[in-house]
């Protein structure tokens, strides 16, 4: 009924199962890259690498969500996922209307698409060159990298938007986002075999 309310102790023991689906496919994707590498004569010990990517992965494995079969069953036209919960009747309860378990198993559900491109930079030389030295000083090496992502799409379910994840970082598990730009740097010295 449309004005029912259930008790707070009905609402808060709705049980379930979450498990594996036999009829699970393997997920499936497409990669794209090309790229190239510069090592100009100039500068000695330098190598500049730029790839270009893009990765198109469909049927991603995943669980929908208890709470979100029970929105899609009940919010939704198209009733979705109604199959997969089970009302009845409780002792605290007149009437077969308390949602005792919702069921949640691993489905080819989601589809992802991310593209940007990769830039990293790789700088080497010994000390002892550089203080113009006999001596064996060691060595430094600089090395950079970046992502420039321009698109990372997710399609959560078949049949809902899509949402984009560009510029987005933090959030649950399932809507991770992509920050539109990561680097990392590293120095590193090296004396003999010792680093």
């Amino acid at each position: 009924p449309a004005d029912y309310s259930p008790l707070l102790i009905v609402e808060q023991s709705v049980a379930g199962v979450i498990g594996a689906n036999p009829d699970l496919q393997p997920e499936e994707g497409t990669t794209l890259t090309y790229g190239v590498v510069l090592t100009p004569q100039l500068i000695e010990n330098f190598s500049l690498s730029i790839d270009r990517f893009s990765i198109d992965l469909r049927g991603i494995i995943n669980t929908v969500g208890r709470q979100t079969k029970a929105n899609l069953c009940y919010d939704t036209v198209d009733r979705l996922f109604c199959d997969d919960l089970t009302r009845g009747t409780h002792p605290t309860e007149a009437g077969p209307y308390v949602l005792r378990a919702v069921d949640d198993q691993l489905l080819n559900i989601s589809q992802t698409k991310v593209s940007g491109v990769d830039v990293a930079a790789d700088y080497g030389f010994t000390l002892d060159r550089l203080v113009h030295s006999d001596g064996d000083l060691g060595r430094i090496g600089l090395r950079a990298m970046m992502t420039f992502y321009d698109k990372a799409d997710q399609l959560p379910l078949p049949g809902e938007e899509t949402v984009d994840l560009l510029g987005a970082a933090g959030g649950s598990t399932s809507d991770q986002g992509f920050i539109k730009r990561v680097g990392t740097a590293h120095l590193t010295y090296t004396l003999r075999s010792v680093s």
